[in-house]
């Protein structure tokens, strides 16, 4: 086939991963309305097939740095105390903040 591709690459990994996260959901919901024993190993497979390729996906994002993290904030190493008091201003004034 000489036809160019429609999606990026980064795109279809996005894209997936959102739908195995829609697939997981959906999973978990069918397993307590499901009584028949090999149906409910049908979805347990399911859910256990697409826990391992979104980890995979996860594992292979993170490592191409296109995996979207949480902003995290460090750790301060000392305590930084606060020196002025910023509602002096207010008080003699008589403006109290109630």
């Amino acid at each position: 086939m000489d036809a160019p591709k429609l999606y990026t690459d980064e795109f279809l990994l996005h894209y997936t991963k959102q739908a195995l996260q829609g697939a997981i959901i959906s999973y978990n919901a069918t397993i307590p309305h499901t009584f028949r024993k090999d149906i409910r190993d049908h979805f347990l497979t399911c859910i256990d097939d697409a826990l391992k390729l979104y980890d995979e996906m996860t594992d292979l994002m993170m490592n191409k740095g296109l995996a979207i993290t949480p902003p995290s904030i460090p750790y301060m190493n000392e305590l930084d105390m606060v020196e002025k008091k910023l509602m002096d201003g207010l008080e003699k004034s008589g403006r109290l903040l109630l």
